[in-house]
């Protein structure tokens, strides 16, 4: 990654050098793209590097707004977009404490000294004021045609330990757009939409066998209630309106 981010930083200081200022339609973007921070490396080649980069997010919007996730706190705010050029403002944010380890704070100081972007070869590059440094973005992917297990269920009103969890499984197939369902003793099927870091699930189609639990009706229930998604430490968490759905690789 530090090669990369070297090769780039040359790039960008180019760029910048050349003061060019591009018609929003003729060059990428970051608009509408969910984000994930992979590095920094600032001019005097120290670096810094998240372990799990799904925990540090950032989402422009259409409408000047943005969404910003920094370890353990979920917040908002406006960006502006000019050329090349790019500002961001995080107004609000949660307040949880996050660990001793947390890089949340460099991260929310050096999204507020951003100045200019370059996406190169899909990846985001944010150059920082005073040519400081150079902050890497990656786009957040839903790990598609992997079978994952179902662990465990948590909201304010329930707690709920998967006691089979091979039996609960979920796979994305990246060549049909199809979420293939293994429920207890039934299989099932429905459409998929990812868009960022939303994911949500169409009309499903089960066979109706009689199962011996009741596991298999709470996984159909809580997956069509998903709404978006994260990886979060090698697990999958799947997010409704008021809990978390968590998922480990069934191959581990």
């Amino acid at each position: 990654m530090k090669r990369c981010i070297a090769v780039s930083l040359v790039l960008i200081v180019l760029l910048c050098a050349q003061a060019t200022t591009y018609a929003q339609d003729e060059e990428p973007t970051p608009v509408g793209t969910t984000w994930q921070w992979v590095g920094y490396q600032s001019m005097d080649d120290s670096t810094i590097a998240p372990e799990n980069p799904a925990m540090y997010l950032l989402t422009l919007n259409e409408d000047g707004t943005l969404n910003v996730t920094a370890d353990c706190n979920v917040g908002g705010g406006v960006y502006a977009l000019e050329g090349s050029g790019v500002t961001i403002e995080v107004q609000t944010l949660t307040r949880a404490l996050c660990l001793p380890e947390s890089l949340s704070e460099d991260y929310l100081r050096l999204l507020g000294d951003v100045v200019s972007y370059v996406i190169e070869d899909g990846d985001l590059y944010l150059a920082l004021m005073m040519d400081a440094g150079i902050m890497q973005f990656t786009p957040l992917a839903f790990p598609t045609d992997v079978t994952w297990q179902w662990e465990s269920y948590e909201s304010e009103a329930i707690s709920l330990t998967v006691k089979t969890p091979e039996n609960l499984l979920l796979t994305l197939d990246s060549t049909d757009g199809t979420a293939y369902m293994t429920l207890d003793c039934n299989r099932g099927n429905a459409e998929y939409v990812l868009d960022g870091d939303s994911l949500t699930f169409g009309e499903m189609e089960v066979t109706e066998v009689g199962c011996p639990s009741d596991a298999g009706y709470d996984f159909q229930l809580y997956l069509g209630r998903v709404r978006a998604f994260a990886v979060v430490d090698d697990r999958l968490e799947l997010y409704t309106r008021g809990g978390t759905m968590t998922f480990s690789r069934a191959d581990e």
